[in-house]
């Protein structure tokens, strides 16, 4: 089982169904060049950026999630193209969840929204059936540098502010781990870093008294 989950900006949500299948493809940079009396030769390079495929269906009747109430389609859709439109990467966290409950590996990484298509099918007006590819994003590191009068460069550094923040929540009736990091934490995708600093294996088993660490 897949939870796949999006982050923009500020903005964040996670895909209510589980795909029917999740594609990731590795390409290959290699090139290959003639070499007087050698003839053809390989020459070995890195790897290209992963690209990830998926399907999933947006169903009519609409998803609970979690405390948040019930979402239509058109709300998942309006994200996606929100998102698209934004010109950002996004975060694109997959949660692999085993039948007996436990967790496999995670995936946590910058991606774009390359194209996604959105098909609905005389007689199943309502759902929709979206394809998406996504595309890994490696961000360019950027310095700032001040230079004073006398012409010395220095790196421009921004102190923050500390904040006397609890670094405990007792979790409460309705409460889910998204909704947690999302109210606590001001980012819904930590989720996943709640349950890891708490030794949850399954995000979904969470109880009321129950006292999570936030790692803060």
């Amino acid at each position: 089982m897949y939870r796949f989950y999006f982050k923009c900006g500020n903005d964040s949500f996670m895909l209510p169904a589980s795909p029917s299948y999740f594609k990731i493809k590795i390409g290959s940079r290699n090139e290959k060049a003639e070499v007087i009396k050698l003839g053809e030769v390989g020459v070995i390079k890195t790897a290209s950026l992963r690209e990830m495929d998926f399907e999933f269906i947006l169903s009519r009747n609409g998803f609970w999630q979690g405390g948040y109430g019930t979402y239509e389609p058109l709300h998942y859709l309006n994200k996606l193209r929100s998102f698209k439109n934004s010109g950002q990467p996004i975060t694109f966290i997959v949660i692999r969840l085993l039948p007996d409950g436990k967790r496999s590996f995670d995936t946590n990484i910058l991606a774009t929204i390359e194209d996604y298509t959105v098909l609905e099918n005389a007689g199943d007006e309502g759902d929709f059936k979206v394809t998406m590819t996504l595309r890994e994003f490696v961000p360019c590191k950027s310095v700032k540098l001040k230079i004073d009068d006398s012409g010395n460069v220095s790196k421009n550094t921004v102190e923050r502010e500390s904040k006397n923040i609890s670094d405990t929540y007792v979790v409460k009736e309705g409460d889910s781990l998204w909704k947690i990091a999302k109210t606590q934490l001001n980012d819904g995708s930590k989720f996943f870093e709640i349950a890891n600093i708490n030794g949850i294996s399954n995000p979904d088993k969470i109880y009321p008294g129950q006292v999570l660490k936030l790692g803060r």
